[in-house]
């Protein structure tokens, strides 16, 4: 159960990401880029830093690995709905 706190911290980071982002280029595929991005820093950044804290980071990074794959499955289902039309 403890391991679904830093996962739930970084979905919301991820998330956070992507509204700013979206906000201001208005384009849901480079907002979902950046959330992609975002999750790679910090699992480079994870293995950088190493130890306990590194730890740390790589879980709250599948949190946001988690979170970016949610984006893109739901952009790409609203952009087939939108050709459908």
């Amino acid at each position: 159960m403890d391991i679904l706190v830093p996962i739930g911290i970084g979905f919301g980071s991820n998330l956070i990401i992507y509204l700013i982002v979206l906000g201001i280029l208005k384009d849901k595929k480079r907002a979902t880029s950046s959330t992609v991005i975002s999750t790679i820093l910090l699992i480079v950044a994870s293995f950088i830093i190493g130890r306990w804290l590194g730890m740390g980071l790589l879980v709250i990074s599948f949190g946001m690995l988690i979170a970016a794959f949610f984006f893109r499955v739901i952009n790409s289902l609203t952009d087939s709905e939108n050709n459908a039309k």
